[in-house]
């Protein structure tokens, strides 16, 4: 008899777990619902949009901006570019590579510096031509001799190219990359020390580091009491910058991320994908999502890993190689002679995106609610069993009460920093894939704009040659309107994404104060985007 009730009693108990837990999922789903039928989503979605937008715009027109420059080629030349040789293209590309990377690395700095308080302007804060000026004067030399060098070796390449038929090997990109490197370290090093020595956020930051290192020497001897030997209290904290050439080699490592980029393309530019059957071209595309997703959660893995705490470092990894693959996967849709199939692939990424972004805003806000699950069950109050000493329980009952609200608090506390961060991580990444999509869309259009039907970049227009102008006509209606559809499927795409992510609970507000360096970031990354492609498409 007791064995059977207490197998009824168990059976019970599992019974009722199981249809709480059925309640709590079906509750779950009804708030869901309930959200989603809300105005205040769709209104709220509707604004990160609109933001979004705007912002990838100027990332755009920076691309664009940088596509004129390449496509006039040698400006000193009576010549348009269609008739200049390819020596003089080769040397002009090297040439706007380093002009345009010096003004975009200035640029990208200034954002930054905007929200500092310079000792030299107690009452007001810095306007742009004043941060333009500190970084130009303190890097300006560096920047003079990396163009020159540039230039240099442009002409030496060239002149192997025409020479020796080197020109497959693309040396002229790899070149500029360890050029392009002494520029961004000499940047780097002015914006520290224009940081330190002429912010009131540097000062105070060696001051704090000051007071770190004044530890106080403690002499203790044979007596019982002990003299503490103050730091000399006159110490003006100093900042020593490092050399240049020792900042040169320490982040070198940067360098590889666009080795690896050019290498990319310049294998996709001699492949000629979307020439090849609807096969190959569907590979090529489900193979290109797959590896930006493995890219994106490598990056996510990593920060979490290495329990990077700056979203900045999140946006980067994620931006940068959504921006690079996707710009290829559109060229090779825009470039495309079967328009069905186009708009096909076109449709078939929207699809696949919408599901993998709601996936993965159901798996944070799951893991989320799953570990707010166990700390509401350590926060529950114990039971209390009697004893059979009246004072002795009280006392006990105190002391573990108070070792256990200590305990409580502090499971909270890092348990609100955890979902904060988490939240913040996917709301980085979110925003950094949907920028990189449309900047992507923006320079795969300026590239075929510009390049698809000049004599120099065979790469990006069909092996057939011999088409009439009706022909070449009709070929860039077509693209015109591939590109339209592209842009209404990502808008689509992207607003019904962020609603159902916004009614999963993920908070869009997280990264509200990082504007200026997202614009900083895209317009940088475009910039070097156009730079990779118009280098590596270039006979």
């Amino acid at each position: 008899m007791p064995e059977s009730r207490s197998m009824a009693s168990s059976s019970r108990l599992g019974s009722a777990s199981i249809a709480a837990r059925t309640s709590s999922k079906l509750s779950l789903w009804h708030s869901a619902i309930q959200d989603l039928l809300q105005r205040g989503t769709w209104a709220q979605a509707m604004r990160v949009q609109r933001m979004l937008i705007r912002n990838a715009i100027g990332s755009i027109a920076c691309a664009w901006a940088a596509n004129t420059c390449y496509s006039t080629g040698n400006i000193f030349s009576s010549k348009s570019s269609r008739d200049q040789s390819r020596y003089e293209l080769i040397v002009a590309n090297v040439v706007w590579c380093g002009v345009l990377y010096a003004i975009t690395i200035v640029l990208a700095h200034v954002p930054a510096m905007l929200t500092q308080r310079f000792i030299s302007l107690p009452r007001r804060r810095p306007t742009i031509l004043y941060c333009v000026k500190e970084l130009a004067w303190g890097s300006g030399p560096w920047l003079t001799a990396a163009v020159l060098l540039m230039f240099g070796l442009g002409e030496l390449i060239a002149w192997l190219s025409q020479s020796y038929g080197i020109s497959k090997f693309k040396l002229e990109f790899y070149g500029i990359i360890i050029c392009n490197h002494i520029m961004n370290t000499s940047v780097i090093l002015t914006a520290r020390k224009i940081y330190f020595q002429k912010t009131r956020e540097g000062k105070d930051r060696l001051d704090r580091r000051r007071q770190k290192r004044k530890t106080p020497v403690i002499a203790i001897g044979f007596l019982m009491n002990s003299r503490v030997s103050p730091m000399p209290s006159d110490i003006v904290p100093m900042y020593i910058s490092p050399s240049f050439w020792r900042g040169y080699v320490n982040s070198a490592i940067s360098c590889l991320p666009v080795f690896l980029a050019g290498g990319y393309v310049q294998l996709l530019s001699q492949m000629r994908i979307a020439e090849q059957s609807s096969i190959v071209v569907a590979c090529f595309m489900t193979l290109s999502t797959l590896a930006k997703l493995v890219l994106q959660e490598s990056a996510k893995h990593l920060v979490i890993k290495k329990r990077i705490r700056s979203i900045r470092v999140m946006c980067i990894l994620v931006a940068v190689p959504t921006v690079l693959i996707d710009t290829q996967a559109r060229i090779v849709l825009l470039g495309m002679q079967d328009t069905d199939l186009a708009a096909a692939g076109i449709f078939g990424m929207a699809i696949l995106e919408i599901f993998v972004r709601v996936g993965k805003a159901f798996a944070v806000t799951y893991s989320i609610r799953r570990r707010q699950g166990y700390v509401r069950e350590y926060t529950k109050p114990p039971v209390q069993v009697q004893s059979p000493g009246r004072a002795s329980r009280a006392s006990i009952q105190q002391s573990v009460t108070g070792r256990r609200c200590s305990s409580v608090v502090t499971k909270q506390i890092g348990f609100e920093l955890w979902r904060h961060q988490r939240q913040a991580y996917h709301t980085a990444e979110l925003n950094a894939d949907m920028y990189a999509e449309y900047i992507a869309i923006g320079c795969s259009a300026s590239i075929l704009f510009f390049y698809s039907n000049h004599p120099h970049y065979s790469l990006l227009r069909p092996l057939d040659a011999s088409m009439s102008e009706s022909e070449v006509a009709a070929r860039k209606m077509s693209q015109l309107y591939k590109l339209l559809l592209q842009v209404v499927v990502e808008i689509v795409v992207d607003y019904t994404s962020i609603v159902l992510e916004i009614t999963a609970g993920i908070e869009f507000d997280q990264i509200k104060g990082l504007g200026s360096f997202l614009a900083a970031l895209f317009g940088t990354t475009a910039v070097i985007n156009i730079i990779i492609s118009a280098m590596m498409f270039l006979d």
